[in-house]
């Protein structure tokens, strides 16, 4: 099985430069952008926060013809997209998902924002039943945003596609989603199923696996740690995984850069 996770970075261009990546984070999160820099604690709660000048700037600066390209050359069987917002990318990207031969897809969601909620998409050529699943987000940026969960019908794989918060900005939010996810793996796994969770997770694997919770689960980052971001800065952080059973063989594993401050990564993954 071949596994593409990708930050698309809002699906706006030219994020891998620091310029646009500020003016794209302005644009959409407001002027909480400066608490989330500086002082993470003082955010508050966004669900009523809609902006005029969001919806503006997205609509005209979206452009999902990168993120197209890169799921073509890949052809991977599992694909899961973070930072998808459904209000701008939905009537696009389910078509294209679909013709490519994702007959499985299922959109997770989050708390911000009304107008453009961030999301994630995971999609599978693999038949399968969508699971609900929800975290612990917060209503702010960096408070997570979205999860999705596949339980495929050909094989005993359940597979997850998730963006985690910011563990070094918000840590206690960041536990309680280690401990909710951890609790719904462990569900899965007495059932006789393998778990495969693959996205943006904003902490290294070493980190991850600190939590006691999530290191019983006996999965491992496939990628093997690799840095994926950000791209707009001369070091990057390992931010992007996907965890196998410690059983499974990985290989195969390459990166590519497609205009977002992530690395696209792909594996090939086998029981």
């Amino acid at each position: 099985m071949k596994i593409l996770t990708a930050n698309i970075a809002l699906g706006l261009p030219h994020m891998d430069h620091l310029t646009p990546v500020i003016k794209g984070h302005l644009a959409f999160h407001g002027p909480t952008m400066l608490r989330f820099l500086f002082y993470p604690r003082s955010l508050k709660p966004l669900h009523a926060y809609t902006s005029a000048r969001r919806v503006k700037y997205l609509e005209s600066n979206v452009d999902l013809r990168n993120t197209f390209d890169l799921i073509e050359r890949a052809q991977a069987d599992l694909v899961v997209l973070n930072e998808v917002l459904p209000q701008f990318h939905r009537e696009t990207l389910e078509p294209y998902l679909e013709q490519l031969g994702y007959h499985t897809r299922v959109w997770g969601g989050s708390l911000h924002y009304p107008d453009a909620t961030v999301s994630t998409v995971i999609a599978s050529k693999a038949p399968g039943t969508a699971i609900p699943i929800d975290l612990s987000w917060e209503e702010h940026a960096g408070g997570g945003a979205g999860i999705a969960a596949i339980r495929l019908d050909d094989m005993p794989v359940t597979a997850i596609g998730l963006h985690l918060g910011m563990a070094d900005k918000f840590p206690w939010l960041y536990e309680k989603e280690i401990e909710v996810l951890a609790k719904f793996v462990s569900r899965e796994q007495e059932q006789g199923r393998d778990v495969i969770i693959a996205g943006d997770w904003n902490s290294s694997e070493q980190h991850i696996q600190e939590f006691p919770s999530f290191s019983r689960l006996d999965l491992t980052d496939a990628l093997g740690n690799i840095p994926t971001c950000p791209l707009f800065l001369p070091w990057q952080k390992p931010l992007d995984h996907i965890f196998i059973p410690k059983s499974w063989r990985a290989g195969g594993v390459e990166t590519r850069a497609f205009g977002s401050d992530h690395l696209a990564v792909t594996a090939e993954v086998e029981a």
